[in-house]
């Protein structure tokens, strides 16, 4: 016969059978220091799962932004095209008479433009202060190229009667202009306050004199255009 145990030591084992001895206190049970490890603990967590800002392509961009460039194809508007602010922008005019309304890259990082159909971008280009290359192909191409405040600004006016009228690139930064096109550049290129300047006037272009006018910097003049070769002609 068992000899019965004695009182302190059945409360000893019946509290070691509830699996508490001591105090271990358990997340959500009013515990006051729960809520500061635990909330701290989502808020890393939070952090950690938040995905980053992803890159939306402004609507403008009707052909994506692959590569991070805007890519914008102005056959499809009527109202003037606005390339969005701090991306490199492009855009090509196809049809006859298409980018009707001013090409305006001024909040662009750089921009191109290529004027291929007939009477394409007849409002004329607004260039960025970043580089800015406009190619006007078709005939009667591009109204007035303004290259602003472009660092540097190319501009090739290949079709009949393209360019016109004229070309200025006068905001300081490089200038590299050809007038190939039977009339084109009509009437004339002003490059005077460029940093350099290479104007190409073709025997057949508007740009020639007499009733043609090429503005260059002083003493850089050459036949019937520009160049940044002679010394003091480029400071760039």
């Amino acid at each position: 016969m068992l000899a019965p145990m004695s009182r302190p030591l059945v409360l000893l084992m019946l509290i070691a059978a509830c699996g508490r001895i001591g105090y271990a206190p358990v997340p959500g049970d009013g515990d006051p220091r729960d809520g500061a490890v635990g909330d701290a603990a989502l808020d890393v967590d939070a952090a950690v799962d938040a995905p980053p800002d992803a890159f939306v392509c402004p609507a403008v961009c009707n052909l994506g932004c692959a590569g991070g460039t805007c890519e914008i194809r102005g056959d499809d508007f009527l109202a003037p095209i606005v390339c969005p602010a701090g991306l490199r922008c492009h855009v090509t005019c196809m049809g006859a008479q298409s980018c009707g309304s001013p090409v305006d890259c001024r909040s662009a990082t750089s921009c191109g433009v290529d004027c291929f159909g007939d009477g394409s971008c007849g409002a004329g280009v607004l260039c960025s202060s970043g580089a800015c290359a406009v190619h006007c192909t078709g005939t009667g191409a591009c109204g007035t190229i303004d290259c602003g405040a472009a660092r540097a600004c190319s501009v090739a006016c290949d079709g009949p009667d393209s360019c016109q009228p004229g070309v200025t690139c006068n905001g300081g930064g490089r200038c590299d202009i050809s007038c190939a096109g039977i009339n084109s550049c009509s009437p004339g290129v002003t490059c005077d306050q460029s940093c350099a300047c290479n104007v190409t006037c073709a025997s057949q272009a508007g740009c020639q004199p007499p009733g043609g006018v090429v503005s260059c910097p002083a003493g850089c003049a050459v036949g019937s255009g520009c160049s940044s070769s002679p010394f003091g002609c480029n400071s760039c």
